[in-house]
This record gives structure tokens, C-alpha cells and sequence, in this order.
């Protein structure tokens, strides 16, 4: 009978103690959860902004490339490249004509994939 005093007696302490470790590991769980949370944040933060950097280059590089097009391939210039091309058909007509043949070839099997 002593023994099922003591059992008695032990049982409302063994439950307080396990409430306790459950409260213990869910406040445990829900730091877990708080710096997981802080730090996908601190991700996503770095991320815009690396992504925001790189679309800026890539403005700029564009910026730059357009430019650059502007000043080498105006009227004059394009003109001065149709009359090189001319001019090298005349001088070379045969070989002209089977580059422009294999050109034709190349284009159309790009054509048909």
C-alpha cells in the first residue's frame, strides 16, 4: 500500500515535469523557426539586391553597346560596307557566288530544325 502511495504521489510530478520539457521544447522550436525566418529574410534581402546591381550593368553595358553601334554604323559607314561588298563580288565572282551558295545552304538547314 506504501507503494501505491508513492506511485500516486509521483505521477502529478512526473506530468508537471513532462509539461515542462514540452513547453521547454516548443519554445526551443519556436527560436528555430524565428532564426530560420531571419535569416531566408537576410537572403531575400542580399538577393534584390544583387539582382538589382546586375540589372544596372546590364543597363549600362547596354547603354554603352548601343552607343558604341551609333558611332561606328551610321549612313556613311553602311554605305562604305555595301561598296566593299560590292567590290570584292567583282574582283572574286566566283568565289562570291559559292559562299553566298553555302551561306543559302546553312540558312535553310537552320530553317528546317
Amino acid at each position: 500500500m506504501a507503494q501505491a502511495n508513492e506511485a500516486r504521489n509521483k505521477g502529478p510530478m512526473d506530468k508537471g515535469a513532462a509539461g515542462g520539457a514540452m513547453d521547454k521544447a516548443g519554445d526551443m522550436a519556436q527560436g528555430a523557426a524565428r532564426t530560420v525566418n531571419d535569416t531566408f529574410d537576410a537572403v531575400k534581402n542580399r538577393t534584390q539586391d544583387a539582382l538589382s546591381q546586375a540589372a544596372d550593368k546590364a543597363t549600362q553595358a547596354g547603354d554603352r553597346v548601343q552607343a558604341w553601334a551609333g558611332q561606328t554604323f551610321n549612313a556613311d559607314s553602311m554605305k562604305n560596307i555595301g561598296n566593299d561588298v560590292t567590290e570584292v563580288v567583282r574582283k572574286y565572282p566566283l568565289p562570291a557566288l559559292l559562299v553566298g551558295f553555302g551561306a543559302g545552304l546553312l540558312l535553310g538547314r537552320l530553317m528546317k530544325m
